[in-house]
């Protein structure tokens, strides 16, 4: 597992092109990313992706999907396992971690051998 902190920041006004770029060198072309909105409010999940996309878009045939948070624990861990990086967008830490330990999803995290960004 690599994990990698970006420490917050806005996508819209490249305040995170740096990161990105030097997230570029690490990201292979055609890396399936899981967006993970659970600290944010479903809102919001549609501006999140929009932004995230663009930011993303500097990188060779990614694909990104929003983790849902109406699936079961089961299929939420089927869809882990079926990504390459699991990007946690920022919002309300303690609303993330009551959803993931909602939906039993711990494990499956700490066991995840790709890219964690967040």
């Amino acid at each position: 597992m690599e994990i990698c902190l970006i420490g917050g920041g806005n996508h819209t006004n490249n305040e995170l092109g740096e990161v990105f770029l030097e997230l570029s060198k690490m990201i292979k072309s055609e890396a399936k990313i899981l967006i993970i909105p659970f600290a944010t409010d479903n809102s919001r999940y549609e501006s999140w992706m929009v932004s995230i996309k663009q930011a993303f878009s500097i990188m060779e045939n990614v694909s990104i999907e929003l983790l849902n948070e109406d699936l079961s624990g089961k299929e939420m861990k089927k869809t882990i396992i079926e990504h390459d990086i699991l990007y946690f967008i920022g919002g309300k830490p303690e609303r993330l971690i009551h959803v993931i330990e909602e939906k039993g999803l711990t494990p499956i995290i700490k066991n995840f051998q790709g890219l964690i960004i967040g």
